[in-house]
């Protein structure tokens, strides 16, 4: 144990009654004082400590050096446990922060360390993560997938959850009795079981799949030299792990939309779609592979972090060895599967998924996230969000009556932030077809309209509709695209493409910091569907009949703000204010012309006077109609004493 470290640090810190009272969590830091200098010279010794620190601190002649800092600064070295986010696994003293301070600051630089070992056992249960692995396609792995699965079975969370369910219209046999080598289709429909489902990135079109020309003979035996290998592999996981039947969108669907048939055959998938996800078994999810074509099984490289043995003491003489590196988070938004719109409904309808992610293998359920071999797992803030049980919703809006024919039901916010969460999140990912913007998120809306419904108008909720008619951008130096053909109605997200973000999404005294103005009312709320059986689909057309104060204004992106009212009566006091921040949504629409600013949602805040809302410019295309341009917020005052209209928007 001695050897691991310099004799400066062994006698001064990992050989003391002070580290070991931070071991075993008697004391919640430990502190000591050392130099830049020192720290250098003890790495060159072959200090594992010392070694560490050196590769996660600035050198002086980086631009990150602090200025306050020379060699021979005396530093004050503080280690904590670092604090713990929700779903981190597993637990323990897994994560350890570290703060460097000169004298009068105690923190001018700041890293964070993972803690793993070989056997918890030997760390008397203090840390508990064990290295991370690599070989997805092993033993070990088919070992672990069923006691994953076991212990997700009496999960609180995860009750309800069905093993044997109404099976999909077709599905993979993986390995059939009579030819276990030859994988073919088989007719479902009626039939009770379990099966696993696929959630993958296309990448470029797949040759090999469904059509009404090629359905007799898949149903006979599928082609696996013409099968791209991430379905190949899913077929192996799937055989492997004792399930009779797969299924994958492109086997299992017709592809051929030009056919009549094929046609009335998505559209009918596609109704049940939120029932495919919801009843599989497990969903596997090829995370790291950017097309069909890459698969998924491959030994991953393994962690190119340099690690460090150190000595952590429990009592006089014992000891046990951490493995320590510094703390890289773990991102599932860079994986390739992250940008595909398509994967994100597949992966939150599914009540338990395995994710061949790019660095290891994970389980997630709804209770739990978890890396084979238990090594360390810290989910990252931008990670997509993991979705309560439908039944943990309802119970938690139990308490909110709604009448079902009303419009104005308010959803309570804590609910309804998982919504708007989910198109935050949705916005940034992207489909090969632009139409699919709102179909690739149709089967989570209607797995979920019980809590949100009812009335459901191109992604938006008709319950608490101001907080989400209200979207906007992110950054108003970023503008929103417009795809080439129309795909929904102008006060939808869903009209235009890039990252949405909801002004109402904050909370303050447990309800949403967005209000609906005095005297907002909706009128008329309608879309029109191009698949009447897809009701939360794609839509053709779409009107929706606001009455509210709305002032007439000239927009001009060259002042600062955008926005000068047209005269105030002669009744209005002339010193309210008469201008408004204002944005368009598009870099089209961004020029100077005459708008009309309508009046939607105030601030709860108390400091706050903020009134809030959309810019309309009438429609080219049907007179006496408005379409959305844009947002703004104004003083509160700058209208009052006005009276209510009402406007159409299309």
């Amino acid at each position: 144990m001695k050897t691991l470290v310099c004799e400066a640090c062994w006698t001064g810190i990992f050989n003391t009654e002070a580290i070991q009272k931070f071991w075993v969590q008697e004391s919640r830091d430990f502190c000591y004082t050392t130099t830049w200098a020192r720290i250098v010279q003890s790495a060159g010794n072959a200090c594992n400590w010392c070694g560490f620190l050196s590769s996660v601190l600035p050198s002086p002649d980086t631009p990150q050096w602090p200025e306050i800092w020379t060699p021979m600064t005396d530093l004050l070295i503080i280690i904590e446990e670092a604090d713990l986010v929700d779903n981190t696994s597993p637990q323990a003293l897994n994560r350890c922060q570290i703060d460097f301070g000169s004298e009068g600051s105690s923190r001018d630089w700041h890293i964070e360390m993972d803690l793993f070992v070989d056997n918890p056992d030997d760390s008397a249960g203090i840390v508990t993560a064990r290295p991370l692995q690599s070989r997805l396609n092993s033993a070990e792995a088919y070992s672990q997938i069923p006691q994953w699965l076991d212990q997700c079975k009496n999960h609180m969370d995860c009750s309800g959850v069905s093993l044997y369910a109404d099976l999909p219209s077709r599905l993979i046999e993986v390995a059939p009795a009579d030819s276990p080598g030859l994988p073919h289709l088989q007719s479902t429909t009626g039939l009770k079981g379990s099966y696993l489902a696929l959630s993958y990135c296309w990448g470029f079109n797949q040759p090999y799949v469904l059509t009404t020309k090629n359905l007799e003979v898949l149903m006979r035996e599928l082609q696996v030299r013409l099968l791209p290998r991430t379905i190949l592999d899913a077929i192996e996981v799937t055989k492997t792990l004792g399930f009779k039947y797969l299924w994958v969108d492109a086997l299992c669907i017709m592809q051929d939309s030009t056919e009549a048939a094929a046609r009335q055959n998505m559209e009918q998938e596609l109704a049940t779609m939120d029932q495919v996800y919801k009843n599989a078994t497990m969903t596997l999810v090829a995370a790291c592979a950017p097309s069909a074509t890459d698969g998924f099984l491959e030994d991953r490289p393994g962690s190119e972090q340099k690690r460090f043995d150190i000595p952590c003491r429990l009592g006089a003489e014992k000891f046990f060895v951490a493995h320590i590196q510094e703390h890289i988070m773990y991102n599932d938004m860079r994986e390739p599967i992250s940008a595909r719109a398509w994967a994100f409904q597949e992966q939150l309808i599914s009540p338990r998924l395995l994710i061949y992610a790019s660095h290891t293998l994970q389980w997630q359920c709804r209770t739990l996230t978890c890396n084979l071999g238990a090594s360390y797992h810290c989910p990252s803030p931008s990670a997509a969000p993991r979705l309560p049980s439908l039944q943990k919703l309802l119970l938690e809006g139990s308490e909110q009556y709604h009448n079902s024919g009303e419009l104005s039901g308010n959803i309570a916010h804590s609910i309804l932030q998982h919504w708007l969460r989910i198109v935050i999140q949705y916005s940034i990912r992207k489909s090969s077809l632009p139409s699919d913007k709102l179909p690739a998120l149709s089967a989570l809306a209607v797995s979920y309209a019980p809590v949100f419904g009812p009335g459901y108008f191109a992604g938006i909720w008709a319950r608490s509709a101001v907080q989400q008619l209200c979207w906007r951008g992110p950054d108003n130096r970023i503008f929103f695209t417009r795809p080439d053909r129309y795909r929904a109605p102008s006060w939808s997200w869903a009209a235009l493409d890039g990252t949405v973000y909801f002004p109402s999404f904050l909370l303050t005294h447990n309800v949403s910091v967005c209000a609906p103005c005095p005297h907002f009312e909706i009128l008329e709320w309608q879309t029109q569907l191009k698949a009447p059986n897809l009701p939360c689909g794609e839509v053709t057309a779409g009107k929706l009949v606001i009455r509210t104060v709305l002032r007439d204004a000239t927009f001009d992106p060259s002042t600062s703000p955008a926005i000068r009212f047209n005269a105030a009566p002669s009744s209005a006091d002339p010193a309210l204010p008469q201008t408004a921040q204002g944005s368009s949504d598009t870099a089209e629409d961004d020029f100077t012309r005459p708008v009309r600013c309508l009046a939607m949602y105030c601030s709860n805040r108390p400091d706050s006077s903020q009134i809030g809302g959309l810019i309309l410019v009438e429609s080219s295309e049907r007179h006496g109609m408005f379409r959305r341009m844009g947002s703004y917020s104004a003083d509160f005052s700058a209208f009052e004493g006005y009276p209510l209209d009402t406007v159409s928007i299309l």
